[in-house]
């Protein structure tokens, strides 16, 4: 499974190249890395806690720079589809790593590295990189995907009858712009943010502005989320979803097998 997000880079500039563990720690615990500095610490005080909060708890005693992997306690309760979540969010779930983890007592690897990645040709790498970003920004679907991101997909895919809906015993949603990524765009989204590096930034930042769930804010979230919680469902209310989302998020869980079992359990239930 992968995720985007800093982990990956920040683990790099720490020197590694690969994570392995093996065995079971004896207690509840955080894998600390600070370049060559490897400990294992007590998570007795984030044993239990949503993804967001073991972020914020590490990251206020090592400092914010630090990079998080966190299972959440899904994993812990040993759900067979919770993942591992970097940069809160961002998630490599679906194959239960966050379950695997969890079971060897670790809730969390936190890295910060101060090492850089040496270009053996310097020149012709940012030749390179120039011309791809160019060709990149120049793509007639750049606009839309900086704009929106993935969630540009949900309307692409009604059009065309491919859109999962009501567990997949349909293809077409008649509520989908009510769900979709330009009604993000339009009413919703705040500002953009990208992973490292990235030549296309295109998470976003939300906030609901009134209603029930008036205050409430984060970021996302993808197409599969978004239509797993909307369409698949025949959910048209696109704030609940919202919540949703974040829900899985900070329970640690994948949001699309977890509808998955909603889905399912719907329809038997409509039988």
């Amino acid at each position: 499974t992968n995720a985007g997000g800093h982990f990956a880079s920040e683990m790099k500039f720490a020197g590694y190249d690969q994570i392995i563990i093996e065995g079971k720690a004896e207690k509840p615990s955080v894998i600390s890395i600070e370049d060559e500095h490897v400990d294992i610490l007590d998570a007795g005080d984030v044993w239990g806690k949503t993804v967001f909060q073991t972020d914020e708890n590490i990251k206020k005693k090592h400092g914010e720079r630090t990079q998080t992997l966190i299972c959440g306690p899904a994993a812990e309760k040993g759900v067979l589809y919770a993942g591992l979540f970097a940069n809160q969010v961002r998630a490599a779930s679906r194959t239960g790593m966050g379950t695997v983890m969890a079971s060897k007592n670790i809730k969390a690897v936190a890295v910060k590295g101060t090492g850089a990645i040496q270009v053996a040709n310097p020149d012709r790498f940012e030749k390179l990189v120039l011309e791809i970003e160019e060709e990149i920004r120049q793509h007639e679907q750049y606009p839309g995907r900086r704009l929106m991101g993935t969630t540009r997909i949900l309307m692409m895919a009604n059009k065309a009858g491919f859109l999962p809906t009501r567990n997949y015993t349909q293809g077409v949603f008649e509520d989908a712009y009510m769900v979709s990524g330009e009604k993000l765009a339009a009413e919703y989204n705040v500002k953009t943010r990208g992973c490292f590096a990235c030549t296309i930034p295109c998470s976003r930042i939300y906030t609901v502005k009134e209603g029930k769930y008036k205050g409430f804010h984060g970021e996302g979230p993808e197409y599969e989320s978004l239509g797993s919680f909307t369409s698949r469902i025949g959910n048209s209310d696109i704030e609940l979803a919202l919540k949703a989302n974040d829900l899985c998020n900070q329970l640690g869980i994948d949001i699309l097998s977890t509808v998955g079992c909603i889905g399912w359990a719907m329809e038997l239930y409509e039988k």
